[in-house]
C-alpha cells in the first residue's frame, strides 16, 4: 500500500535538548517535516532518514511563540501528551507566512481528528466510534485527558 502524501511539507528547524552527564543545553535542527492526516513526522534536513514523530491525535494545541522567547522570528510551537506528561515541541518557519501555513494547517488536524472524537465522548460517553483510516489509536479517549 503506498503512503498518502503529505497535507504539509517542508523544512522548519526544530529546537532539540542536548544533554551529557553535566549539562543541558537547547540547540536548533534543521528538519524535513510532513504532516500526515494523523501524524507529524519530522525527517534528517534531506527528508530521507525519519528521526521522530508526533500524533496528531495527542496534539493539544498549535500556537505562536513571541519572538522575544528565542530572539527569532517565526516560531510556533506544539503542544502534545506523551506518557501521561504535556511535551512543547517548539518550531521555527523560514518566515511569517510559512509560519502561518503550517499553524493553520496542523490546527485543522487537530480540529478534525481530536475534535471529531471529543464530539463523541462529549455526546454519547459511550465509545462508539471506530478508527478506519489507521491502525494507530487516533482518539482522546485512548489518551487520559487532564
Amino acid at each position: 500500500m503506498t503512503e498518502k502524501p503529505p497535507i504539509r511539507h517542508g523544512e522548519l528547524t526544530k529546537r532539540a535538548i542536548k544533554r551529557s552527564a553535566t549539562t543541558i543545553r537547547a540547540a536548533f535542527q534543521k528538519r524535513y517535516f510532513k504532516l500526515f492526516e494523523d501524524e507529524l513526522v519530522y525527517c534528517s534536513s534531506d527528508g530521507k532518514t525519519r528521526k521522530g514523530s508526533v500524533l496528531v491525535a495527542t496534539m493539544r494545541g498549535c500556537e505562536k511563540v513571541d519572538e522575544d522567547a528565542f530572539e527569532k522570528s517565526g516560531m510556533f510551537q506544539v503542544m502534545f501528551q506523551e506518557k501521561g506528561k504535556v511535551r512543547i515541541l517548539y518550531l521555527k518557519a523560514k518566515n511569517e507566512n510559512c509560519r502561518r501555513q503550517w499553524m493553520e494547517s496542523i490546527r485543522k488536524q487537530i480540529d478534525l481528528i481530536v475534535g471529531e472524537c471529543r464530539e463523541i465522548r462529549t455526546h454519547t460517553h459511550i465509545h462508539t466510534h471506530t478508527h478506519t483510516h489507521t491502525h494507530r489509536p487516533t482518539c482522546l479517549f485512548h489518551f487520559k485527558i487532564n
